[in-house]
């Protein structure tokens, strides 16, 4: 009888350690958003919307500009001119 309750003491355990692991994964909810931008500097979106039960958030900013970067004043390094 003792080893019996042993045996499912154990297995008890052994159920929990796969279970809670899962258990706090399954309460993480990344909310994934993506925005593109433009060579007149807009977005493709007036405002982001992020659900109020996202634990994260991965955002995704895209260029779909078709300008060289050298038409673009602002990205000029230190000690450059245009």
């Amino acid at each position: 009888m003792r080893v019996i309750r042993h045996v499912l003491a154990a297995a008890a355990l052994v159920g929990a350690a796969v279970l809670l692991p899962a258990a706090a994964n399954a309460a993480d909810k990344v909310c994934k958003l993506a925005i593109t931008g433009t060579d007149l500097m807009q977005y493709d979106k007036k405002e982001l919307d992020v659900a109020s039960d996202c634990t994260s958030v991965e955002l995704t900013l895209t260029h779909g500009g078709k300008l060289p970067k050298e038409a673009m004043g602002h990205k000029l390094g230190a000690g450059q001119r245009s």
